[in-house]
């Protein structure tokens, strides 16, 4: 299973292919693309196939501009999503920061 599969069922899950919106899906998703957001993109880079990555990325795009899922999907949730924009921009570096944090605190 790839990770685009995985996202696809995320998101199928949460409303986006017709199912019910939930927050705990969107969450997964978020939490999974935190976590490997960018060797998901080095790697679709690498073997020629970026609208994968920007098929991901959509997705959560849509989750937040469209009217159809405000008021549906948490404050809390919609934040993530756009904290998750900002890391992407930066190469991910919330995540390098948490685990410099980590180590040094080993």
């Amino acid at each position: 299973m790839t990770l685009l599969e995985i996202f696809k069922g995320l998101f199928g899950y949460c409303g986006i292919e017709g199912f019910e919106v939930d927050d705990m899906a969107i969450e997964g998703a978020l939490v999974l693309i935190n976590k490997c957001g960018d060797k998901f993109k080095e790697e679709t880079d690498a073997i020629k196939e970026p609208y994968k990555y920007g098929l991901v990325m959509s997705k959560f795009s849509m989750i937040l501009n469209q009217k159809l899922f405000i008021g549906v999907i948490s404050k809390r949730v919609r934040l993530l999503i756009l904290n998750m924009f900002e890391a992407s921009k930066f190469n991910w570096p919330i995540k390098k920061q948490y685990y410099r944090i980590k180590e040094a605190s080993l």
